[in-house]
């Protein structure tokens, strides 16, 4: 398959931009000052633990052949919902939560046919266009998410 190798470079892509996001946020664990603007390290692990997941289910939701799942709802609520369902658990529990999530999101993209089927439909965004994105976009996406996050948090550390 002609995506094969593109897959593989995009998994490498996101794993190592988790890896990195969840080794930066476990040394904050014990800074918890560091912010941009009203978000720490648990809400935007929160938040990265929403669009894991909503990929993780559009990626079963094929194994099912069920329609890929549609995100809606304001981000702003999505992303309070997010914190919401963290609430009680320490930064170091969130990280392993994510841990689990980004196996299962790695055994669930190798396992499709076909990784240029629609896996989510993304009503969220007020800008989003309500077209859904497929394993290789979703894939490309959360890594460049986990990789800004982190270059933001960085930024506000260094000041």
């Amino acid at each position: 398959m002609i995506y094969i190798q593109e897959l593989e470079n995009l998994i490498s892509s996101l794993d190592q931009a988790v890896e990195d996001g969840l080794a930066y946020f476990s040394k904050l664990e014990t800074e918890s000052d560091v912010r941009v603007g009203e978000w720490g390290p648990r809400e935007v692990l929160s938040h990265m633990i929403i669009w894991h997941q909503s990929s993780i289910d559009g990626m079963e939701s094929i194994f099912t052949d069920n329609p890929p799942p549609h995100m809606t709802g304001k981000t702003d609520e999505l992303n309070a919902r997010a914190v919401e369902a963290t609430a009680g658990q320490s930064l170091g529990q969130i990280i392993e939560h994510m841990r689990a999530l980004q196996a299962r999101l790695l055994t669930a993209v190798r396992a499709l046919p076909d990784p240029t089927v629609a896996i989510l439909i993304n009503c969220a965004t007020e800008r989003s266009s309500h077209v859904g994105s497929n394993a290789l976009q979703r894939l490309k996406i959360l890594a460049d998410h986990w990789n800004e996050h982190v270059a933001e948090f960085e930024a506000v550390a260094e000041d």
